[in-house]
């Protein structure tokens, strides 16, 4: 369900060691309402953890980097594919995206090495 909803593809590492991963936030933005009834009452939890899922992930892949490197690798990769994303997001969307923001501020600080936006649309110009 993660995948289909477009919230996050992990795979390899960077030249540095650091785990990437992709958040496919266009399809997410298609498929949001969908994920919604998907989720139903618990649609908000749901995502919201499925995120905490992914950093907590990318946290031990940092652990097994850092494992495999002999070296601290602390920081992530994190590319955001905009590939269809909707002009009017929906207003939960934007809640849930401010509370992602807040927890990755206060649980994971400083992890993000990183940050790549690919197929942007224009309005990001």
């Amino acid at each position: 369900a993660r995948m289909y909803f477009g919230l996050l593809v992990c795979f390899g590492h960077d030249k540095e060691g650091r785990p990437v991963h992709v958040q496919k936030v266009g399809l997410g933005s298609l498929r949001f309402a969908e994920s919604y009834r998907f989720f139903g009452s618990n649609a908000r939890e749901a995502l919201i953890a499925g995120w905490v899922w992914c950093q907590e992930l990318q946290a031990a892949r940092m652990a097994e980097a850092s494992l495999r490197l002999g070296k601290p690798v602390t920081q992530q990769v994190v590319i955001m594919d905009a590939k269809g994303m909707s002009y009017w997001p929906d207003t939960r969307a934007i809640a849930i995206f401010k509370e992602f923001l807040y927890i990755m501020q206060r649980y994971y600080p400083e992890t993000l090495g990183m940050l790549f936006f690919v197929n942007a649309p224009a309005v990001f110009s």
